[in-house]
């Protein structure tokens, strides 16, 4: 039993602290977070009647209540992290504030701050002595989204997911049908009945509960959960049949599993048993919530990607190394390139590439399925067909005979696999194809015609499954830390959720080999989709086709490019993404979103330069223009642009451009380099091409030769500037961009690659 008696009703009239006290830590954490003080104090004298364990309690102290230092995003001048005296302090400063932390943390967990709100305003109704002083629904709401992101690093949504395994696997043994990832959460009247008989269990009275029986199918993980959470002893949990899944020896309240989802609508049966005879059991029947949306730790999102067959799992972590390799070798032509892109021995000529290198996506795969750190990456991803690995051959074969579905989409997208009449090399066994060249210049295998359409469904099913696992390894990767995140569960039937990424994913995997670039657009999409922009429930919800975010602000993370702190080009890691727990905060206010504003005025202004010195152009635009970044507060968003000035004159503005179209034009060039001095001259102008310096006024049309030159003098933030004006024309133009080379080398690599624009 808890340290402290758990109370029937609560009161504000009722405290012991002082009102000085009171009134002065409160006014505090309502400024900080913009809360009314009524919800703060009317949930803090709440949690004297919640039942919370002493373990759970000792973690909230532990992972909920410190304040770590925050971190600084360079480019907006802002600030990721808590306010150090905001709403979860102040709750957590006393034994009824912790507790309510406790209960809001399990909510969050799992539901919206509006339907956590929703149910927390049912339960202070039902156990207030005094309803003239309540606060609304919407109050609660402020204060919930306040608290969101400190209580999702409590970890409940782990031990929901832990009991939903153990779960699975018991209904398995004994013939139970259980979907591990299809548990659902009571309604709000659920919740509130929840908590009062937990709450009765741990009080002492004349009309002590004997026990507390739930019957359920698909809300059992989390109650199970919840029960753990809030009383001493954890749940008994029963099959439907009376025989033990697992017993407790002294736990008061049980768990019934039920055989099949429950119909009518009622999803939970709650009996409260009272240890006097002259009082009836009580019963509540209640429906479930819309499917909750939990957050789980990156080593709990790993074990529901590969799921609880041995075999299936085998196979998968045995074909990864060789996906992940297939999928970020995959060739990058495009975008005006010629198809065969080759280095020079004059100068090297790289695309840049929105992944990380292989090294770093085998680290990611490593951590999230808790692999040894001696796992065979290298010779696995030197394989020359899928069907060579013994453990990917088993698994076909075990499985030929089975009626297997595809884990992730629906049946009827195998449509794309199966029209296909060719398929690459790396699905046929590698001794019927030695006659042909096992590896393209790509050091990939190559494609061989086939006659007729693949015939094992299992395989098909198989290699769609391999894509959605790849797939959720590459956008992990781009993450700079997941080890402290908490990510969205995967719902893996929901094809429509994964985005465009996959489908390319899917795509290098079952089709021949051929260019299918990933940009910018695909990737950033896809992030917000995984991980949505916080915004009220009274607004409307965020549009993800718009993919102008810079940072955003989820339920618990602020996410934000990295590139942006540095804005230079590089040739990896372009789409990587900074992480941080907490809320974007600039000059002591809070915001959701950093922004492009969609009327920039994108453009470039200044003198010609037609057939001027090149040297005398590069040296005046260097030393005479810099950037900008200019920001304009509106409502909950930073709306940004990226601002050409003069040095003598920087109130004034040159040009602005969308720093999202110079990351997703960088995705787009290509980055030279030489050992050649960086001073070499240019020469004379070659005949047929014009070198000029571009303006938007007097550019020719796309037919005509002639190469459009940008003297930055090799400073980074200039030439991501550059390439944002060549994205004006809305595009894919190939583009040249000067690393460390000489001018020569420069020009050179611009006419082989057939380039409209040199930026130097």
């Amino acid at each position: 039993m808890g340290s402290q008696i758990v109370q029937s009703q609560w009161s504000l009239n009722e405290t012991s602290d002082s009102v000085y006290s009171i009134v002065r830590g409160v006014l505090q954490a309502a400024t900080s977070d913009n809360v009314q003080p009524l919800a703060i104090m009317a949930c803090e004298q709440f949690g004297n009647t919640i039942a919370i364990s002493q373990e759970t309690r000792l973690r909230i102290e532990r992972t909920v209540l410190p304040t770590p230092e925050p971190v600084a995003i360079r480019f907006l001048k802002a600030k990721v992290g808590f306010m150090k005296h905001d709403c979860a302090v102040q709750l957590g400063s006393n034994q009824a504030g912790l507790r309510f932390l406790a209960l809001a943390a399990a909510l969050l967990a799992c539901i919206p701050s509006y339907q956590c709100a929703r149910a927390l305003s049912l339960m202070l109704e039902s156990t207030t002595s005094d309803k003239r002083l309540l606060p609304t629904t919407r109050h609660l709401t402020d204060l919930m989204s306040s608290i969101a992101s400190r209580c999702s690093r409590s970890g409940f949504s782990d031990i929901v997911f832990g009991y939903s395994s153990a779960i699975a696997g018991a209904c398995r043994e004994n013939g139970y049908q259980y979907d591990e990832q299809g548990h659902q959460i009571p309604d709000s009247e659920g919740i509130s009945a929840l908590v009062d008989a937990c709450r009765s269990l741990q009080r002492v009275g004349d009309q002590e509960l004997r026990s507390v029986i739930v019957e359920t199918h698909e809300c059992a993980a989390w109650v199970a959960a919840f029960a753990k959470w809030s009383l001493e002893t954890p749940p008994s949990i029963y099959f439907a049949d009376g025989e033990p899944m697992f017993f407790q020896p002294g736990s008061q309240l049980t768990i019934i599993v039920l055989r099949d989802i429950t119909r009518h609508g009622i999803t939970i049966k709650l009996t409260k048993t009272c240890m006097l005879e002259s009082f009836q059991d009580l019963v509540v029947q209640c429906p479930n919530q819309q499917p909750p949306s939990y957050y789980v730790s990156a080593r709990i999102y790993g074990s529901l990607l590969l799921g609880h067959e041995k075999h299936s799992v085998d196979a998968m972590l045995a074909a990864l190394p060789l996906a992940i390799t297939i999928v970020r070798n995959n060739p990058r032509r495009g975008g005006g390139f010629p198809q065969n892109l080759k280095n020079s021995q004059q100068f090297t000529a790289t695309q840049p590439h929105v992944f990380p290198s292989l090294d770093t996506l085998f680290k990611t795969m490593s951590f999230i399925f808790g692999l040894d750190p001696d796992f065979p990456f290298t010779s696995l991803a030197s394989a020359k067909s899928f069907l060579d690995l013994p453990q990917v051959e088993h698994y076909i074969c075990i499985t030929k005979d089975n009626n297997l579905r595809p884990r992730f989409g629906l049946e009827r997208n195998l449509d794309q696999v199966r029209s296909n009449t060719s398929i690459p090399r790396w699905w046929l066994k590698s001794d019927d194809t030695s006659q042909l060249s096992s590896l393209s210049q790509h050091g990939l295998p190559g494609p061989i015609e086939m006659s007729v359409e693949p015939k094992d469904d299992n395989i098909e099913i198989f290699a769609r499954d391999l894509a959605g696992i790849c797939y959720s390894i590459l956008w992990l990767s781009l993450l700079n830390s997941i080890e402290d995140l908490y990510l969205p569960a995967p719902h893996l039937p929901e094809t429509h959720s994964l985005g465009s990424l996959y489908h390319k994913v899917l795509e290098i995997l079952t089709s021949q080999p051929r260019s299918c670039p990933v940009y910018y657009d695909d990737i950033s999409r896809d992030l917000r989709r995984l991980f949505p922009p916080r915004y009220s429930p009274y607004q409307k919800s965020p549009d993800f086709e718009r993919g102008s975010n810079l940072a955003w602000s989820t339920q618990t993370h602020v996410f934000w490019y990295s590139i942006l702190d540095d804005f230079a080009p590089r040739d990896t890691s372009v789409c990587s993404i900074n992480s941080c727990c907490g809320r974007l905060m600039l000059e002591r206010e809070t915001y959701d979103l950093a922004e492009d504003d969609e009327r920039t005025n994108i453009g470039l202004s200044g003198p010609s330069t037609t057939q001027r010195s090149l040297y005398f152009s590069a040296r005046s635009f260097s030393v005479n223009l810099r950037t900008k970044w200019q920001l304009t507060p509106l409502g909950v968003s930073i709306i940004v642009v990226l601002g050409l000035v003069c040095r003598r004159q920087p109130e004034e503005m040159c040009g602005q451009v969308s720093p999202t179209q110079s990351i997703s034009q960088l995705t787009n060039c290509v980055l030279v380099n030489c050992e050649h001095q960086m001073g070499s001259s240019i020469g004379e102008l070659r005949p047929g091409m014009d070198y000029i310096f571009p303006d938007i006024s007097s550019l020719p049309p796309p037919d005509q030769r002639i190469l459009h030159m940008f003297p930055t003098g090799g400073v980074g933030e200039l030439q991501m500037y550059c390439l944002g004006w060549v994205g004006l024309l809305k595009r894919r133009i190939a583009t040249v961009v000067r690393q460390r080379a000489c001018l020569s080398c420069c020009i050179a690599a611009s006419e082989r690659l057939n380039c409209e624009f040199l930026i130097l």
